[in-house]
């Protein structure tokens, strides 16, 4: 280990006299200047005192936080004047601003968020030439502030941490300059005894950039802000100390016997450790005192019968290091130890010999009010949140994380894919690669090195990344080299090493795992059905897009993860959207995205939005899907009408003993019986079959449509879980509904013979009833519905195939040729294509009904649309859509939606359904949203939470739909089809992006006083392969065709 580091530095010394000309933070071989050596995180209390673990640092008297309110300076650019010697005691800024420490600039008034995804962001005005980066907006901060070094600490070493600065920081104590460092996302610790005056205060000086050299390799897809992301602390430390602890956790024979191998390190005056492992009852299994021998002990240890770590059943041991000095304890620490043991054996990832299923998502260090800045609180809420969604994976896109997240990844029990901080997307992935540069070579070895040095110990973590789109070559090859010899423990993965995107004689060694991104359906059919020629494990490190209304299809790729044993799963890309909260002079929040500030800047606009979740933590409707398919216990079933089901525990290591199974039997709607199993003892990777209180006769004895659903829920609270959470839901059709008959049951209604009081009078285009009448326009829309004195519509009920495109609708326009680049030009084309009338004809019918026909056509696509209308003497009105699929004077294949549209007074602000729900569904997005009756507010339709207003609030698998007011008046839709409709109280050209009329946050959108409604027969999928050129699956698209659609509008008193 020491000597590969060793020839780390020794290329930033033999490079520093060339570079003497340049500034230092445009040279990439100067990256650091007096840092301490990386270590594991801890923190250490004197005798006397608790031993803490350890984050609870606080509680240590060796500890002092130096965040909180700093003396702040800023200029726009580098070539900006700087405060001549600011870092002297002696210089005066008074008046200079203030800023918080944790606290990004921009976010404090200092220049304005910019966010770019691939693109560095100074594209706009500056050609890529590495290491030089511009001048112009690079915005340099200067910070000031005297800490107290509490007397006690006198005759120790004391230490800086500063957690997190971005892009690169320089140091002064008391005017005297300290050191230097790169690499925004790991910690820079300097030693600064020499430089302070202990027992009074002590001018702290730092100065940061924008941008450096470090910065070609910081180009993630995230919000780019400067400043200081995570605590900052100073800390004390004996003469002779520990300076680090490493082991490693492991497992032998058949995964029974705990191994702790370790390695501590300490300085030469420490003659002896003490070592003692605790198990989570605090009792004692090992205490042994150790000898060093030159600073260092290396001791093995085994431990029969361990419970072993997992995420399922995160059991931790408590590892307590002492420095003796005879029999008093000079300094204490302690560590969370979890024995598991991660291997690859047949193209499947291991952990303690079971095949994992990732069910992942990938995170950014983001707070919508504080930026880069988490906190303990937010962490916990976001693992609470994973836990309540089924997740058990987190990749830490792309950067190492704060040292907290393990901790708490560890004690709750999350896996985690641990990511250097390397992206240089902008460069590209061919000979402009910075993974191809000897300059950069250094930086790509040290920034993964420093993140496996400090994070080792970590059981959570059970594999490594080299980083993320950032080329392949020599670079990344050394760093691979230089993990797997250190850490024989843990797998490494890089995506740009994987076979599926770059072939067999591209896809080099420096990966352990085929860890593409965005990898399609049948690409990943092929590599688990043999395409896989280095034997490696397929878990994809990005997949799933989930920008705006997404999330269709992904129910797709877990039965392909259940199907092949090799494909086991993935990263969603990705958790939360990465929007900024902001208010404007009236107070009104917004989350914002890139391009929101200015119109200088660089700007990828929503692309930062691609969370399961909002940036308030409250998940998007797409997350129910994800939950559902990510879920660990199964209802299957054996024979439902009998009432017979079977348990399928899907988890690798915990039973099922803290769940219950609630069930009820459902008919048309409406539960009729419900049970409970209480005790559900079964094993890991095992199922039972279970008899429910219910039989055939009972099933017989039921009306319409019978359905079962079936919950699990915690019988006791669990991790961050309270007791009653549904951990997951099954439902099955136990007899089918039968939309044709249901349909002929409701058919507007015929006059009887001889009935001459409910004869309809047909007046022109006017058809009235005893307490009704409709009209038709002169387009031979129908355009008026009054019922009892009710005007029902407020706009004409119209053909539709258009929708206010999601972002993966807008992303296909990308795509330049295939069958994508076809769809998006037909789209386009729906647009555009207004109707014209062509004929219209109104006729009684021999039954006493009235018949209205209108016919229309399109003269750039070439369609022909029959609109037929049958009117009954009870004010019912079937209604018959039919497309002839001609050629006009543009070429289509396909429409984003089949339907109608039409508009109600606002007054009608209620729907209820029978359907799946109770979120929004699309025909590709249903899986999570089982089939119910469900009632809710026209305003609540809308989702105000994607980044941008866009298509949503739909329902699908219909059996009926209703819109009322608050006295019930409103209709009721049938079909002899399962349908899907929209209400929703804004009109669709706010929330269509190609629209003049858009508009960009959902508080911008403005009511007119009408109920906007649509009732499709089909509506296009969601997708969610990709938000750039992907369309959804086939049988998810609707396809320009012959077609025709059904319905019955019958009103209600």
């Amino acid at each position: 280990m020491k000597r590969v580091l060793l020839f780390a530095a020794a290329l930033v010394v033999g490079y520093a006299a060339t570079a003497a000309s340049d500034p230092k933070w445009q040279d990439p071989n100067f990256f650091e200047e007096n840092r301490a050596p990386m270590r594991s995180t801890f923190i250490v209390t004197p005798e006397g005192e608790a031993v803490v673990d350890e984050h609870d640092f606080a509680a240590s008297s060796l500890y002092r936080s130096i965040g909180g309110v700093w003396k702040f300076y800023w200029t726009p650019n580098a070539t900006d004047p700087q405060p001549e010697d600011f870092y002297s005691p002696k210089f005066n800024d008074s008046d200079w601003g203030t800023i918080p420490v944790p606290g990004l600039w921009e976010l404090n008034g200092y220049g304005d968020p910019v966010y770019t995804n691939s693109r560095y962001p100074w594209h706009k005005f500056f050609a890529n030439n590495p290491p030089y980066v511009p001048t112009e907006q690079n915005s340099v901060g200067s910070y000031r502030r005297n800490i107290e070094i509490p007397a006690e600490w006198r005759g120790k070493q004391i230490f800086v941490h500063i957690g997190s600065a971005t892009s690169n920081l320089s140091l002064w104590v008391n005017g005297k300059y300290v050191g230097y460092s790169e690499d925004s996302k790991l910690e820079a610790e300097f030693e600064i005894t020499k430089f302070v005056k202990v027992g009074s205060e002590n001018l702290f000086a730092m100065q940061m950039h924008r941008w450096c050299d470090g910065s070609y390799l910081e180009d993630q897809d995230f919000f780019r802000l400067s400043g200081i992301g995570r605590d900052c602390y100073i800390y004390a430390r004996d003469k002779h100390h520990l300076e680090d602890v490493k082991f490693v956790a492991g497992l032998t024979d058949n995964y029974k016997t705990g191994t702790l191998d370790l390695n501590i390190t300490a300085t030469k005056g420490v003659k002896s450790v003490r070592v003692s492992l605790l198990d989570n009852g605090a009792n004692e299994l090992m205490k042994e005192e150790l000898t060093t021998a030159k600073g260092e002990v290396i001791r093995s240890y085994t431990f029969a019968n361990v419970k072993p770590w997992s995420a399922e059943i995160p059991m931790l041991y408590r590892l307590v290091v002492e420095v003796l000095d005879g029999a008093k304890v000079v300094e204490a620490t302690a560590f969370k130890v979890g024995f598991r043991k991660v291997e690859i054996k047949d193209a499947q990832l291991l952990v303690n010999g079971k095949p994992l299923l990732i069910k992942g998502v990938n995170r950014h260090e983001m707070n919508p009010n504080n930026g880069y800045y988490v906190t303990r609180e937010d962490m916990i809420e976001d693992i609470k949140v994973m836990k309540e969604l089924n997740v058990n994976a987190v990749r830490t896109c792309h950067y190492p994380n704060s040292p907290l997240w393990y901790d708490l990844c560890d004690e709750y029990g999350i896996y985690v894919c641990d990511e250097a901080n390397i992206e240089s997307h902008g460069m590209g992935y061919k000979e402009k690669t910075l993974a191809k540069r000897g300059d950069y070579e250094a930086a790509h070895l040290v920034r993964n090195q420093r993140m496996v040095l400090r994070d080792h110990n970590h059981p959570s973590i059970i594999y490594w990344s080299l980083g993320n789109e950032a080329g392949n070559g020599p670079n990344f090859h050394k760093c691979y080299d230089w993990i797997k010899a250190y850490d024989k423990s843990r797998p490494v993965a890089y995506e740009q090493a994987n076979v599926i995107k770059y072939g067999k004689n591209k896809g080099i060694h420096n990966t352990d795992i085929d860890a593409p991104m965005y990898a399609g359906y049948e690409a990943c059919i092929q590599h688990s059905e043999g395409k896989n020629p280095y034997n490696r494990p397929l878990i994809q490190c990005e997949y799933a897009h989930a920008m705006g209304n997404s999330l269709g299809g992904f129910k797709e790729y877990w039965d392909l993860v259940r199907k092949y044993p090799t494909y086991q799963g993935g990263f969603i890309w990705d958790f939360v959207d990465q929007a900024l909260a902001w208010r404007d002079e009236n107070g009104k929040l917004t989350y914002r995205y890139g391009g929101c500030w200015n119109d200088r800047d660089a700007s990828d606009e929503t692309f930062c939005c691609n969370g399961i979740i909002a940036p308030n933590r409250v998940p998007h409707p797409g997350a129910w899907e994800v939950k559902h398919q990510y879920q660990d216990v199964w209802a299957e079933a054996v024979d439902v009408a009998d009432g017979r089901v079977a348990v399928r525990n899907e988890f690798f290591f915990k039973s099922l003993q803290n769940v219950r199974l609630v069930w009820e039997l459902v008919a048309d709607g409406e539960a009729v019986l419900s049970g409970v199993i209480e005790n559900l003892e079964i094993a890991p990777q095992c199922k039972s079959e279970y008899q429910l209180d219910y039989t055939k006769g009972d099933v017989e004895a039921l009306k319409g449509e019978v359905m079962l659903n079936v919950s699990f829920l915690l019988k006791r609270s669990e991790s961050l879980l309270a007791a009653g959470h549904k951990v997951a839901h099954n439902q099955f059709v136990v007899r089918n509904y039968d939309s044709a008959k249901v349909f002929a049951a409701v058919q507007p209604k015929a006059t009887e013979k001889g009935d001459k009081v409910n004869a309809l009078k047909v007046d022109g285009r006017k058809v009235s009833g005893n307490n009704f009448s409709l009209e038709f326009n002169e387009e031979g829309s129908l355009s008026s519905y009054i019922y009892n004195g009710t005007q029902l519509l407020s706009h004409p009920l119209k053909p539709e195939f258009s929708r206010g495109m999601t972002e993966n609708d807008y992303g296909v326009r990308k795509a330049k040729r295939g069958m994508a680049a076809k769809l998006y030009a037909s789209w386009l084309v729906w647009r555009t294509d207004a109707p014209q009338p062509k004929s219209f004809k109104i006729s009684a019918e021999k039954d006493g009904r009235v018949e209205a026909v209108a016919t229309y056509t399109y003269a750039k696509t070439g369609a022909e649309v029959t609109m037929t209308y049958l009117i009954g003497i009870d004010g019912a009105v079937a209604v018959n859509e039919k497309l002839k699929a001609k050629q006009g004077t543009e070429p289509v294949i396909g429409m984003l939606r089949y339907g109608v549209a039409l508009a109600m007074p606002e007054a009608f602000d209620t729907i209820e359904f029978y359907g799946a729900g109770p979120h929004e569904t699309y025909i590709d997005r249903v899986s999570g949203a089982p089939v119910g009756v469900y009632k809710q507010s026209v305003d609540d339709q809308f989702w105000p939470l994607y980044a941008r207003p866009q298509e949503c609030g739909a329902h699908c698998s219909l059996r009926w739909w209703r819109v009322t007011d608050s006295a019930g008046r409103g209709f009721e839709v049938v079909s002899d089809n399962l349908f899907q409709a929209n209400a929703l109280p804004y009109e669709q050209s706010q929330f269509d992006i190609l629209s003049k009329n858009n508009r960009k946050f959902a508080q911008d959108l403005t009511t007119d006083g009408n109920t906007y409604i649509n009732i499709d027969l089909a509506q296009q999928g969601l997708g969610c392969v990709n938000s750039w050129k992907a369309v959804p699956r086939a049988e998810y698209l609707v396809l320009y065709r012959d077609v025709e659609f059904s319905f019955i509008l019958r009103p209600l008193k």
